[in-house]
């Protein structure tokens, strides 16, 4: 049980039971708060029922799962800094907007062992369903979706002599309802009250791949794999074409009404990728890796089907992005650690422009650096640490917007976390925990046009546990020790600085009891 400030109060539930060849795991995780800002309560709770059985040739895991949420979302608060100011930081400027979810989800994984291969067959269903208020967007429309999908996903491995080979594929086929309603009086004569999308999409879902990792010798590995995917849309619109009322009147604006609808239609998209790695061992305590690799993604049913201005057909095509990577992992006598370096372009990138058409051929690059790093000071002590330094860039000109070269929107070029672990040994017999982290935020862009920027922040933690006995442990932790002035987000849209304000200092006490 956990207790902290603004009426939080945090329960976990586990019960296991095992006999010979099965066990049988029970967790239950209930959440609540009135939350930090006005209006920004929520509740949440997580049932997971796990079976594990051994029966002869075949291992058996079931799992099966469900969530739920009711929230009051908290809304940006908007204007030049305002995440700092006391006024605004913990107001909500859209106290009716709130997010409703539940899901499910089943799954067994049937898996079979021999000297040299395994096979594993993994055969799920799941189901979810939200309906929230937009409330980012002027109208604040409601949406409710949901979506239900069931596959099989199977993975094959094989060593012969010293070499190892890998295959596997998976299939899906999914239904997905959407809808987009504006119970609000029509706006800028252009977003009109009523229903503005209704669409069904199912979906079928294909994939394969198949791999292998070459040893040669005692230190080289080569490894080397293929992927192919394939996913078919079939879209049907519920509503009348094009960008009129639901009733098929035109908007009082000279452009029409924002949001189109395309006539119903089918679409498949297929790709593939592949990658091929290299690593050395110096020795057993040194490793060099690099790799070069593809990859892809394919449009979401939203960018195809939820359009806008008028635009009638999306006529895009899956992202693409081309990857190498080089590395050094040392193992010592106390420590671990990995630097890497990176290169990564995307080609065919979706984006929506300021005129709202959706387009495919934005490009952007990404180039860093990686460490991480385990060090055991003593026999009480340990250090971790974990960062990167990276450039996020657009690699032509996308619109009015974008310029080549400008630094990516809301990416910060630093990221680091650092924590340090202590457990005398000498004080109470060994029993106390303490733990102290810090992270950072480098400062980043807040728009494509580079001109506006967050500054960026460093947050500190702590944790303290205490085992009172072998079955209870009391535990308290803070979050923001120095009561840092954050954003937890920053962004730019509609002509104004955008902010979710983070939480201050905040204390919190958990007692835990084993039984």
């Amino acid at each position: 049980m956990e207790a902290g400030p603004y009426d939080f109060y945090r329960v976990k539930l586990s019960n296991s039971l095992r006999e010979k060849s099965s066990a049988v795991r029970l967790d239950f995780n209930s959440a609540s708060s009135n939350g930090y800002r006005d209006n920004t309560g929520y509740g949440q709770q997580k049932l997971t029922l796990r079976v594990d059985s051994n029966r002869q040739e075949w291992i058996n895991s079931s799992v099966i799962s469900g969530s739920l949420l009711n929230q009051e979302t908290g809304a940006y608060v908007e204007g030049e800094n305002a995440y700092s100011d006391p006024s605004l930081k913990r107001s909500n400027p859209s106290p009716e907007a709130y997010r409703d979810a539940w899901s499910s989800r089943i799954h067994t994984r049937f898996t079979k062992k021999s000297k040299h291969s395994e096979l594993t067959l993994t055969p799920y269903w799941r189901r979810s369903q939200m309906n929230f208020l937009m409330h980012f967007l002027p109208g604040t429309p409601a949406e409710s979706n949901e979506q239900t999908s069931a596959g099989l996903q199977a993975n094959f491995s094989w060593n012969v002599s010293k070499h190892t080979f890998f295959s596997g594929l998976r299939m899906e086929g999914a239904e997905i309802e959407l809808q987009q309603n504006q119970v609000s009086p029509e706006v800028f004569g252009k977003l009109p009250q009523g229903k503005q999308y209704d669409f069904d999409v199912d979906t079928r879902y294909f994939s394969t791949y198949i791999g292998a990792d070459w040893l040669i010798g005692d230190k080289i590995h080569l490894l080397n794999s293929v992927r192919f995917e394939s996913l078919y849309y079939d879209y049907e619109n519920n509503m009348l074409s094009g960008n009129t009322r639901e009733d098929g009147s035109q908007c009082n604006s000279v452009d029409g009404c924002r949001y189109t609808r395309p006539a119903s239609s089918n679409d498949t998209f297929s790709d593939g990728a592949v990658r091929l790695g290299f690593s050395y061992d110096f020795n057993d305590r040194s490793q060099f890796f690099a790799s070069i690799g593809s990859g892809f993604r394919a449009p979401q049913a939203t960018d195809l089907y939820r359009l806008q201005a008028g635009q009638e057909n999306a006529d895009i095509d899956s992202e693409k992005i081309s990857s190498f990577e080089l590395g050094l992992n040392r193992y010592g006598h106390r420590y671990h650690s990995q630097i890497t370096a990176y290169s990564q372009k995307k080609k065919n990138v979706i984006y929506r422009n300021s005129d709202r058409y959706v387009f495919n051929d934005g490009a952007t690059k990404s180039e860093g650096i990686e460490l991480a790093l385990n060090i055991e000071l003593n026999i009480d002590q340990q250090l971790s640490f974990a960062g990167s330094y990276a450039r996020h860039q657009y690699e032509n000109t996308w619109g009015y917007e974008v310029a080549t070269g400008d630094d990516m929107d809301t990416a910060p070029r630093k990221l680091a976390q650092i924590s340090w672990l202590y457990q005398p040994s000498f004080l109470l017999n060994g029993k106390t925990s303490w733990v102290l982290d810090a992270s950072h935020t480098s400062r980043y862009f807040m728009e494509p046009t580079n001109t506006v920027f967050y500054p960026g922040h460093t947050l500190f933690n702590a944790r303290v546990s205490y085992a009172l006995s072998s079955v209870i442990e009391l535990s308290s932790r803070m979050i923001n020790i120095s009561n840092k002035v954050y954003a937890e987000r920053a962004d730019y849209a509609f002509g104004s600085e955008r902010y979710f304000p983070g939480a201050p200092r905040s204390l919190f006490f958990a007692f835990e009891w084993q039984f």
